[in-house]
């Protein structure tokens, strides 16, 4: 394992003129406030996402996790988003500008995302890259296409696990690898409480560190205030910098960035540096503190997510490290630090539950009730075939009342869960149970 670099290594030029350890994410906040007022949980999602975009060949547990992030913010319109992520882009592109020719920092923003244009297609018989595998940042402005389309979903998940993703096409197979750090905003309400709780179950909304920012009317005339006060001649906002200032802090945020995606370029696993207790201290157990102060309805809800939100904090903490005038360990002051940050993404996340727990647990009933039918309906099924060996599906849709094509359907699970043969002959079919100890009792295949 690769030791911290030593500090005469730390103490030339480049690096005197760099920002290190929190004060690079407070001064990056402090700028994009300029642009977008009072905005802080996605100035600190987009920075985050920037620093991990740094370390993208960089990884922790013996090279299993990525250090990348991928921030994901669900804020109204109207809230300043557009100016956020201008401000990201802006600095993107400027650490792009000042990397050598070799490496690229470059910053790409859609509005609508396909399976095709996400991890490429074929053109006129030929491979087209998708922007995933073209470019470094992939900002999705608005990323309701990523909760509607389960194609788009289950490539972006892909993708967001540092994966290939591999997709049929009529002439070849196309093969995308996942190279960039994906950013997005989506407005609370754009999203169903049937669709939240899919997206929870399927690990969808547990692979981007989730940011959640409840904008209420009071907030938009504060915003209105700050823009009214800055465009007067007598007025001055109360975080308000000079220009100098701004551009002055914006050069030393991007020679940070700059350092440290050269230094880490060959890629390192960060040594984590912290006992059993410390973790446990430090994460598990803010993980049931907090989730003692909400009903269970809201800790049933998030349940699968908490083992991904483990590793979140593990990884903001490699990203303290690599500010900490690039450690390439983590040790207790840079989890200390992470979990500050951690924190306002966990608690946000539970206050959007919190806020929509009746709305959401009333889906999940009615998804419990949906799944207890259809078990039922394929035991039915299952019997009908026990019964009467060979039946024709015409006729176990007569028996139970159901359309052939759902019986196709029962049938195929039930052939995958080993229950059943299905023997076709043209347009017909008959199902034959499997001669096995397993149908001594039916209920193994619900």
């Amino acid at each position: 394992m690769e030791g911290r670099p030593s500090k005469e290594k730390m103490s030339s030029d480049k690096s005197k003129e760099c920002i290190w350890g929190e004060e690079v994410i407070k001064r990056y906040i402090d700028v994009a406030d300029q642009e977008s007022h009072d905005n802080p949980r996605m100035h600190l999602g987009l920075v985050l996402g920037l620093l991990g975009e740094s370390l993208r060949n960089c990884t922790f547990k013996n090279g299993s996790e990525s250090c990348r992030v991928h921030p994901l913010v669900f804020q109204k319109s109207g809230s300043g988003k557009e100016s956020a992520f201008g401000v990201a882009e802006n600095i993107a592109n400027l650490v792009d500008d000042q990397l050598n020719k070799d490496t690229t920092f470059d910053f790409h923003s859609v509005d609508n995302i396909t399976s095709g244009n996400l991890a490429g297609t074929q053109v006129n018989g030929k491979n087209k890259r998708g922007v995933a595998e073209q470019h470094d940042i992939l900002a999705l402005r608005e990323a309701k296409d990523l909760f509607t389309h389960h194609e788009v979903r289950s490539r972006m998940r892909i993708l967001m696990d540092g994966e290939e993703v591999t997709r049929e096409m009529r002439e070849g197979t196309i093969t995308t690898e996942s190279t960039c750090t994906i950013m997005g905003t989506v407005p609370p309400r754009e999203i169903s409480a049937d669709k939240v709780s899919k997206l929870v179950s399927e690990g969808t909304l547990a692979r981007p560190l989730y940011f959640y920012s409840e904008i209420d009317l009071h907030d938009t005339t504060e915003i209105i205030g700050q823009i009214l006060t800055e465009t007067s001649t007598d007025g001055q906002r109360e975080n308000s910098i000079s220009s100098e200032k701004q551009k002055e802090l914006t050069q030393r945020i991007c020679r940070t960035l700059v350092q440290i995606t050269e230094h880490y370029a060959d890629g390192v696993d960060f040594e984590i540096a912290l006992s059993q207790e410390t973790l446990e201290s430090a994460i598990r157990e803010q993980i049931e503190e907090e989730l003692e102060r909400h009903p269970e309805e809201v800790k049933m809800i998030v349940q699968p997510m908490l083992t991904r939100y483990t590793i979140h904090a593990l990884r903001i903490a490699c990203i303290m490290a690599a500010l900490d005038e690039c450690s390439h360990t983590v040790e207790e002051e840079h989890l200390d630090q992470a979990m500050t940050y951690w924190r306002q993404s966990f608690y946000g996340m539970l206050d959007y539950f919190n806020r929509r727990q009746d709305e959401i647990s009333g889906v999940n009933k009615q998804a419990m009730r949906r799944e207890r039918d259809k078990a039922r309906s394929k035991l039915d099924l299952l019997v009908e075939i026990l019964k009467t060996p060979r039946i024709r599906q015409t006729r176990a849709a007569d028996e139970l009342r159901v359309s052939p094509e759902t019986i196709r359907g029962y049938a195929k699970e039930l052939e995958e869960q080993g229950a059943i043969e299905v023997q076709k002959t043209g347009n017909s079919a008959r199902y034959i149970p499997v001669d096995n100890s397993r149908n001594s009792d039916v209920t193994d295949f619900m």
